[in-house]
């Protein structure tokens, strides 16, 4: 009787399509949260995280309402931000939600 061979997590990922996109979106939402705690300064930072990025509309979710009102005021510099060419240059909009 033979055994197949294991197959590695990258070999499984890249065979699945379902999760490979997955983890693409994973990484995608990742990649901008820490876009966001860059341009952040850090006490707004720990209260707030990507949540989403979908039809070009950057969802940030907040830890309660102070919070959510800081970033709303930051709205106009942070799409500059982050229109920026290596960065998400298809943004047209950013949604603030509060955490529940």
């Amino acid at each position: 009787m033979q055994t197949k061979p294991e197959k590695t997590l990258s070999t499984f990922l890249r065979d699945n399509s379902g999760l490979n996109k997955i983890l693409q979106k994973v990484n995608q939402l990742q990649h901008l949260d820490q876009l966001l705690k860059t341009f952040l300064e850090p006490d707004i930072s720990a209260h707030c995280q990507v949540a989403n990025f979908r039809e070009n509309i950057l969802v940030i979710q907040c830890d309660n309402a102070a919070w959510a009102t800081r970033i709303k005021f930051l709205i106009p510099q942070l799409i500059s931000f982050l229109r920026q060419p290596n960065y998400l240059p298809q943004l047209a909009s950013i949604s603030v939600i509060i955490k529940m």
